[in-house]
């Protein structure tokens, strides 16, 4: 429970200096895929540790509020950003829904799949493979990215 209420005091942090984050990544796709990445290899790195629960606290105090807060809230605010950019006029309900559902089961089969995978692999095996799929999001985000760099050089 400490080290949930650690990581979500850091998110509401997170949430504050999050605008000045995509400011300084220069735009809401490269900072997904920075926050993406900073996710991922938090995850990578609680799997990694995480022999001892005396290392997984350790962890859990230190990386885990990196991932859930300070990545987490930049990834949130800028993938929402960019989901309301693209939606047309007049079709913002039906799009925001449309992406609700899609996150909402890509969490719930994240959610029974992490289950399987800690029975499977062990607790720090699913932390690493979960960092490892964060990094082909980021991967993702990244191509977004470029794509708008070469919109904006070919329609100034």
């Amino acid at each position: 429970m400490t080290i949930i209420s650690v990581g979500m005091g850091i998110q509401i942090m997170g949430f504050m200096i999050t605008p000045r984050i995509i400011r300084l990544f220069g735009g809401n796709a490269r900072a997904s895929s920075r926050a993406l990445i900073l996710r991922g290899l938090s995850y990578f790195l609680i799997g990694l540790t995480s022999m001892t629960p005396e290392a997984m606290i350790i962890t859990g105090l230190t990386l885990y509020p990196l991932a859930a807060g300070i990545a987490f809230s930049t990834f949130y605010t800028a993938s929402s950003a960019m989901v309301f950019e693209r939606l047309g006029n007049g079709e913002e309900g039906k799009g925001l829904g449309a992406y609700n559902f899609i996150t909402g089961s890509a969490y719930l089969a994240g959610s029974l799949a992490s289950g399987y995978l800690a029975d499977s692999v062990g607790i720090g095996g699913s932390y690493m493979i979960a960092g490892a799929m964060l990094w082909v999001s980021s991967y993702l985000f990244e191509n977004m990215h470029r794509n708008e760099r070469v919109k904006s050089v070919l329609n100034p």
